[in-house]
């Protein structure tokens, strides 16, 4: 998440246009990947065994 954080602070820094949206870009890539990473480290839940 620091690396979503900072690529926010640096596009909230800069004028609209095409360098601002790439940090915008940067940061919303960064927080999905740490979700994807949270989600995947944490446990599993098992499915009950379906009946046939």
């Amino acid at each position: 998440m620091q690396m979503a954080r900072k690529a926010r602070e640096t596009a909230e820094r800069l004028p609209p246009g095409l360098e601002q949206a790439e940090h915008l870009r940067r940061a919303r890539e960064a927080e999905a990947i740490a979700d994807l990473d949270q989600a995947l480290r944490s446990p599993v839940r098992q499915q009950a065994p379906r009946s046939r």
